[in-house]
């Protein structure tokens, strides 16, 4: 049971990028990829922090400004952070998203920190979305024991993190075959008229 659970995290190794980008989730999985993000570029292998952040308030508190808040207090150098701003309801909608903030950044490789038993299907989401873009991804974990430990079924929050992480990837899995699917049927694009200076 633990080498099934451990088929979820994955790690492609530190090397310098042009931005590390950490994703949402709950409060405490945020502060810990959070974290983990800023130490990353702390540690020099990225020159900003992109923070996915969600376009609804918090309580009606802006979540830029708690996030800013948050990494002022930790003493982060607020030169090098940025955010993306969206509305994603899952992974995906949020690679879209965080794509179109890189491509602003100019960014060609990125960091992208998320926890350690969401990695495998960010990576593989991230991969579907980005070919062709032109951005490489590489997938590096937070870690968080009080969520995740490959002995799940030792705590009820390792099962049901196993649980619905295990669901959730099954499901990643068929959207990426339709998404396969639709690609490879789908006709070639008209090719547009050359347009005079």
């Amino acid at each position: 049971m633990a080498w099934i659970a451990g088929h979820l995290v994955v790690s492609d190794g530190l090397e310098p990028a042009d931005a590390v980008v950490t994703l949402r989730g709950s409060a405490a999985q945020e502060r810990d990829r959070m974290d983990e993000a800023a130490r990353v570029v702390e540690k020099r292998y990225a020159p900003v922090l992109l923070v996915s952040v969600d376009t609804e308030p918090y309580y009606t508190q802006p979540v830029r400004g708690l996030v800013e808040a948050y990494l002022k207090k930790k003493k982060f150098p607020a030169e090098k952070l940025r955010f993306c701003e969206n509305h994603a309801d899952n992974t995906q909608e949020e690679a879209q998203a965080l794509l179109s903030c890189l491509r602003e950044l100019s960014a060609k490789d990125v960091i992208v920190v998320t926890s350690e038993y969401h990695t495998r299907r960010t990576r593989s989401i991230f991969r579907r979305v980005f070919a062709g873009s032109g951005v490489g991804v590489r997938v590096h974990p937070a870690y968080n024991s009080e969520y995740w430990d490959p002995h799940w079924w030792r705590r009820r929050r390792w099962a049901k993190t196993f649980i619905t992480e295990t669901m959730a990837l099954a499901w990643s899995m068929i959207e990426g075959l339709q998404f396969s699917s639709e690609v490879n049927t789908a006709s070639p694009p008209e090719p547009s008229a050359a347009q005079s200076p």
